[in-house]
């Protein structure tokens, strides 16, 4: 397969930041690279971040407990791929609770 990047970068600490369109692009060309100069190269793929979430103000019924309990029984391949849900809840001078 032929690879044409969408963008290429250069890093200032001298990487290379390489965009192609699709997952299948990424695996044909990180193939080509390390069967071509695998000691010179190293590939580093982009991992996904944590999604995050931040709810303004709240009433102060909603627990952060009751937020895990409704988040779970809407999404269940959460609890099937064994991710964790972590949950922090502050209050702010002035504000409602943030979740």
């Amino acid at each position: 397969m032929w690879v044409l990047p969408q963008t290429l970068k250069t890093m200032r600490d001298g990487r290379i930041l390489t965009e192609t369109c699709s997952e299948e692009e990424i695996n044909s060309l990180s193939r080509a690279i390390n069967t071509k100069c695998p000691e010179q190269l190293e590939i580093m793929k982009h991992e996904l971040r944590k999604p995050r979430l931040i709810i303004y103000n709240a009433p102060e019924e909603i627990t952060v407990g009751n937020v895990t309990n409704v988040i779970k029984g809407q999404n269940p391949e959460i609890t099937l791929n064994g991710e964790d849900i972590e949950l922090s809840s502050s209050t702010k001078p002035g504000k409602e609770t943030t979740i």
